[in-house]
């Protein structure tokens, strides 16, 4: 989701809730759930993700980091104009 991207702007830490029962694990439409805990019974499991979210941050920070340079491309030495303009040149060649 979007809404996860703009989260992470700022890293820190993700709790999805399950609150379906999806098998997300393998269905890359829940490929973002990655990025966090996943809690499957709010009412057992929520409390202590709450808990430990920021010391298990850092198992999901280089996943997120990964996630976020794939989706946003950042060259400081370019601008976004200048980057749109080169992806229409090179599919034109």
């Amino acid at each position: 989701s979007s809404q996860v991207y703009e989260f992470l702007l700022e890293k820190r830490p993700c709790i999805f809730l399950n609150g379906h029962g999806i098998s997300w694990e393998d269905n890359p439409y829940y490929l973002h759930w990655g990025f966090g805990q996943v809690v499957n019974d709010v009412s057992q499991e929520l409390k202590p993700a709450l808990e430990q979210a920021f010391t298990t941050h850092k198992q999901f920070l280089p996943i997120q980091q990964e996630a976020f340079d794939y989706t946003f491309y950042n060259d400081p030495e370019s601008t976004a104009a200048e980057r749109g303009a080169k992806a229409i040149a090179d599919f034109l060649l």
